[in-house]
């Protein structure tokens, strides 16, 4: 069901600013053709294997369901705390191989999917969303400097380009004015 958000300029739905066609041109169709639906990582031939999998009765400290950023993560933070948990992570697939993987390779210290969808469902919490988002971001990046993962990160701000009439309207220019957090 299409549902009109209230924050959204009057006559502009929040289904018309999709980057998305129903209608692929011949071209852009072609020069897609040979891509390869997988994450980067995961294209690697170099990538680590799949572990075998589970098929025995097995016990541990802390169950984690899903190897993607929130799992892996959830993981991490429980060894730190007690480095004797004995911790089993269970993945469907392959780790990182479902949304967490197909983001690009991207960190947000977004909670909410952007400021405007925040702003809109979550308006009294939003400075709290906000400030947990920045300290969640901050403790990736302090994880990655402790375990010196080598990922190519780089922490270079956002960028937010208006390309459609939802962006673009006068309502959304007078929004982009106001200091965060402001009604």
């Amino acid at each position: 069901m299409r549902v009109q958000s209230p924050n959204y300029p009057r006559g502009i739905k929040h289904y018309d600013s999709m980057p998305y066609s129903n209608h692929v041109r011949p071209a852009s169709r072609k020069a897609l053709s040979d891509v390869i639906h997988a994450p980067f990582w995961l294209d690697d031939p170099l990538h680590p294997a799949p572990q075998p999998t589970l098929t025995t009765q097995t016990s541990t400290d802390l169950l984690v369901i899903g190897a993607g950023f929130s799992g892996l993560w959830t993981a991490l933070l429980a060894r730190e705390e007690n480095p004797n948990r004995e911790i089993v992570i269970l993945e469907a697939g392959e780790a990182a191989h479902a949304a967490s993987g197909r983001n690009g390779g991207f960190l947000d210290a977004s909670l909410t999917h952007g400021f405007a969808n925040g702003l809109a469902r979550w308006r009294r919490e939003l400075p709290t969303l906000l400030a947990l988002g920045i300290q969640n971001l901050n403790e990736i990046e302090a994880a990655l400097a402790r375990y010196n993962i080598e990922c190519d990160y780089l922490r270079s701000g956002d960028l937010n380009v208006a390309t459609d009439p939802l962006t673009t309207s006068p309502k959304c220019a007078r929004n982009r004015r106001k200091p965060p957090h402001s009604a």
